[in-house]
């Protein structure tokens, strides 16, 4: 084993695609920028088609050192051959589904990131390329949807994981969700509340409700305020919102935690130690305490950050976001100069009684990717 993290692999190049866990996924040039912009807010990547007739394969020449610097912005490519991607506008509910090829049907999962909105999908295309039915789900600033997060309606969300499970290529009757940052806590709450969730990856996010209250029927969880009075400015100008944020275990706050004492699936809590944005740690430490035995779990990495994204990419430490006056700082250490960079994985099992799938988790030195 490495560290925490999982069992030891073969060491590959930086920024090589790790081959068999990403399977039909391939790496194209990164364009430089001194802030790029986040996979959490787009890291720009979006699901691209496949050459005809190429091979999975890492375009040489992109190495890890200067993504770890925050100069490199890489553009993923997850999408592997035959996925069907099929725009989402029933209802409520605005999004994208990628579906595997062949006839399913194949364990269902909404797929949900952060605070700046819109539709994310390069993660959605990777888990559908290894045989999910990934629903990319938009809550906030896309097509109609409202474009500032005013309240979490949980009923949306609702609506979205029974708009999945009636499609005929998903199998039922529970299903997955991931979420990172503020889609980790949306994840935790549909967890908490929805019985058709039975399996949730939550990445670098809270346990508690913060900014926006949570309404679902007759519940309604208060948020607890961001003081961003305590924003810290780095010397090239970004922003580090690590301070923002009350501590959770303060009494006063008690009546915004998520009440995870109600899961009944599985969570799988992936952390980054270095994350700049959350404690995303004592957050994940406070929810398992609350939790029924057995049913939490922690994956704890020194030296990563708040962006857990595909094998391959480079390091995102510092990026724009859509809605921020300046960059944000997300954390993350890069490998020194010299330093091992080995590549470990680990694959959990992420189920409930009625099943989903396999979660794998690859690190790159102190780079943590999620397949």
């Amino acid at each position: 084993r490495s560290g925490r993290g999982g069992s030891r692999a073969p060491r590959r190049p930086g920024g090589q695609l790790l081959r068999g866990l990403a399977h039909g996924a391939f790496l194209v040039p990164a364009a430089r920028h001194p802030f790029p912009t986040a996979g959490q807010a787009g890291c720009g990547r979006q699901p691209l088609p496949r050459p005809a007739g190429g091979v999975g394969r890492a375009l040489p020449g992109r190495g890890a050192q200067g993504a770890a610097a925050g100069v490199l912005r890489g553009r993923a490519l997850v999408v592997g051959p035959g996925v069907q991607r099929v725009p989402v506008r029933e209802g409520r509910v605005r999004g994208a589904l990628f579906l595997p090829p062949g006839p399913g049907p194949f364990p269902g999962v909404i797929d949900l990131f952060g605070g700046a909105g819109g539709l994310i999908e390069f993660r959605a295309g990777l888990l559908a390329s290894r045989g999910f039915a990934v629903l990319a789900l938009a809550f906030f600033a896309y097509d109609d949807l409202p474009r500032v997060l005013a309240q979490l309606d949980l009923e949306y969300f609702e609506e979205a994981a029974e708009l999945l499970l009636r499609h005929p290529k998903v199998r039922g009757p529970g299903l997955g969700v991931v979420g990172v940052s503020k889609g980790a806590e949306v994840a935790l709450a549909m967890a908490t509340f929805l019985p058709q969730v039975v399996a949730t990856v939550w990445i670098n996010g809270t346990a508690f409700l913060h900014g926006n209250p949570l309404v679902y029927k007759e519940i309604r969880i208060p948020p607890i305020p961001y003081y961003t009075e305590r924003v810290l400015f780095t010397e090239v100008g970004a922003m580090d919102n690590s301070a923002i944020f009350a501590d959770p275990r303060d009494p006063a706050y008690s009546s915004s935690a998520i009440p995870v004492e109600r899961i009944r699936g599985k969570v799988l809590f992936v952390v980054g130690e270095a994350d700049r944005s959350f404690n995303s740690k004592l957050f994940a430490e406070l929810a398992v305490a609350r939790m029924p035995p057995e049913s939490g779990r922690i994956l704890s990495y020194p030296g990563a950050g708040h962006l857990i994204e595909p094998p391959g990419s480079p390091l995102c430490s510092i990026s724009s976001i859509r809605g921020t006056p300046r960059p944000l700082v997300w954390g993350g250490e890069p490998q020194p100069p010299g330093a091992p960079a080995g590549i470990g994985c680990h694959h959990e099992t992420v189920t409930g009684d009625k099943g989903v799938g396999v979660i794998g988790v690859v690190t790159e030195g102190n780079k943590v990717s999620l397949v």
